[in-house]
């Protein structure tokens, strides 16, 4: 049923310089709610209503927060289209508000962390020239990413 629309709205997200990879979580989305919309009895664009929505963002196929972020995302941007297109009366979908989503504790250490380990460890002339004569440059980092925290206390506990 909204085939032909989402297509004419994702040409005015190219016309409009959205970002490629916008342009394709757009289209993951929007064909999605297709997809869910084509199960219920609505029979137009006009037909879709809040609930409706309320249903795809927040049961369809279980999603995480970060889905439904992108879902409300989604259906914000293509239901203004709608809007400006005469197609819809309201933008429905601008009444979702965002969800929260809790900054995480890393579960690694920072780069900082590591230098001070690496600074604690005894390594061989070669290492110590690399890493402190020539500081922490990309080359550093990258060998430091290859780095466990296992090795270094395997190695620290090994030259005590």
């Amino acid at each position: 049923m909204l085939e032909i629309k989402i297509e004419h709205f994702l040409d005015y997200c190219k016309v409009s310089n959205f970002a490629t990879r916008s342009i394709q979580s757009l289209r993951v989305r929007l064909n999605e709610f297709n997809r869910f919309i084509k199960k219920t009895s609505v029979d137009s664009v006009k037909g879709i209503s809040y609930r409706h929505l309320k249903v795809f963002i927040t049961q369809y196929h279980n999603p995480s927060i970060h889905i439904k972020k992108a879902r409300i995302w989604s259906l914000r941007q293509f239901f203004h289209f709608l809007k400006l297109n005469g197609w819809v009366d309201t933008n429905t979908a601008s009444d979702f508000p965002y969800p929260k989503i809790e900054k995480t504790i890393p579960h690694f250490l920072t780069f900082e962390y590591h230098w001070l380990l690496l600074c604690a460890c005894p390594f061989s002339e070669h290492m110590e020239q690399h890493f402190f004569v020539n500081g922490p440059d990309n080359a550093a980092r990258a060998h430091l990413g290859k780095l466990t925290l296992m090795q270094l206390l395997i190695h620290y506990d090994h030259h005590w």
